[in-house]
Order: structure tokens, then sequence, then C-alpha cells
């Protein structure tokens, strides 16, 4: 035990009461770890040269500790979050994600296996995000049918 709590205790005569003096100085440090430990999931970005899979391991490390002092963050707010952190060229990961997904399909572990292909789509020196032509898969119109119908209305 530090000196400091030791010293809010010492005068104390029942157990009960030394007890919560302590409860209350390690909730306030708890505490104020928890917001820090929150500003700092919050503030995290990935900057474009660094490697994504030591910031998701920086993230997944600070979402333990929080777990670690009894608060959860969900799988959906985390997926938000790691969409927030990845850098400016990944954008599209979150564009395609949030519009062919549901919502409860959006986890984090879909965001860094999205995020990690598109990494390695663009080491290889790809053009079109790979991520973007998976998703325009069975949605295009051939040449013949936008020439016929523009617009895509059904006909009757």
């Amino acid at each position: 035990m530090e000196d400091g709590v030791m010293n809010n205790i010492v005068d104390t005569t029942l157990a009960n009461k030394a007890w919560m003096q302590i409860v209350e100085h390690w909730e306030g440090k708890g505490m104020q770890l928890l917001s820090f430990l929150y500003q700092q999931l919050m503030s995290t970005k990935i900057k474009e040269e660094e490697d994504l899979t030591t910031g998701f391991n920086l993230i997944k490390s600070t979402v333990s500790k929080i777990k670690t002092l009894g608060e959860s963050i969900s799988n959906f707010l985390l997926a938000q979050i790691i969409m927030n952190v990845l850098p400016l060229s990944y954008a599209i990961i979150s564009t395609v994600i949030q519009t062919s997904m549901q919502q409860a399909a959006i986890t984090s572990n879909a965001i860094c296996k999205a995020a990690l292909q598109e990494e390695e789509h663009q080491q290889k020196g790809g053009g079109i995000t790979a991520m973007f032509v998976q998703s325009l898969k069975g949605k295009s119109m051939t040449k013949r049918s936008a020439r016929n119908n523009p617009k895509g209305k059904k006909r009757t």
C-alpha cells in the first residue's frame, strides 16, 4: 500500500471506515485511468506510413485495459473507433462497409480484415481499391442494358 493511502487510514479505528477510505482513494485513481484510456482510444490515429497491425494491437491493448477496469466497449463501437483511426487513404473502407453491410455485420474483426486486405493491395501497387471492386461485383450493368435502360429502371 502506498504511503499516501496509509496516512489516510492511520487514525481510523474501524476496519469498515478504513476500507471505505481505501476504496475511495483507488476508485478515484481508477476513474482517472479510465478517463485517460478512453481519451487515448478516441484520439489514436494510425499514420499513413505506420503498420496497421501495430495500430490495431495498440487499440486492442487499450480496450483490454478498459475491460480490466470493469468497463466494456461494444463490438460495433470498437468497429467505429477502428474506422476512425485508419489513415485517410483508407477512407473508402469506411464508406463501402457502412453502405454495403447491415449494422449487425459491422464488427471490429470485419474492419480489421478489410483494412489489412487494403493495406496488402496498396503495397502491391493496385489501382482501384480491392474492397471497392469486390463490392461492385454483380451490381454493374452491361453496356447494352445501360444504353437501353440508362436510369436502371425496371421495364414492365
